[in-house]
């Protein structure tokens, strides 16, 4: 992936097209972590979203189900925190969706945080890079619903 990165460094400025990535991640995915703070967020920063646009889907592995009582319960492959921190990023990114460059910045803060699973919160609470996102919302049921809807959007294309 990297080196598809890297490559696109090379020929992105003489075709000036944007190249579109969508990634499908875990909050707590060691994997994850290590792609997006030390291959994809010093690959953006290189070529700009004027170059290189992402698409984060954090929901990777989780599974979602309906209980008899009309309520969504979620799991996830590294354990219930991950749940929550994937629904409090795809809160802030739903939030930020006219903003690419605040998402990138948002997600490697939270994902190069101690606990990317809370790193949403804490970085809404601090104010640092995007003030007002994700933690509010993702205590709500709008934060599942949220979550709901991008399982589905998964499971519909595919990811």
């Amino acid at each position: 992936m990297l080196a598809l990165l890297l490559l696109t460094t090379l020929i992105a400025p003489s075709f000036q097209d944007q190249v579109n990535v969508t990634l499908f991640y875990e909050s707590l995915c060691p994997y994850s972590i290590r792609f997006i703070t030390q291959q994809l967020y010093p690959t953006w920063t290189e070529l700009t979203s004027e170059y290189l646009a992402v698409d984060f889907v954090p929901y990777g592995n989780a599974q979602q189900t309906l209980s008899a009582d009309g309520q969504w319960s979620f799991t996830c492959q590294h354990g219930p925190n991950e749940c929550v921190g994937n629904i409090v990023q795809a809160c802030a990114l739903r939030t930020l969706r006219d903003q690419p460059d605040q998402q990138m910045e948002f997600i490697n803060c939270v994902m190069d945080s101690e606990d990317p699973s809370t790193g949403g919160q804490e970085v809404s609470r601090t104010g640092q890079e995007v003030s007002g996102t994700g933690g509010h919302e993702a205590s709500r049921t709008g934060g599942q619903e949220v979550s709901r809807t991008v399982g589905q959007e998964v499971r519909r294309t595919g990811g």
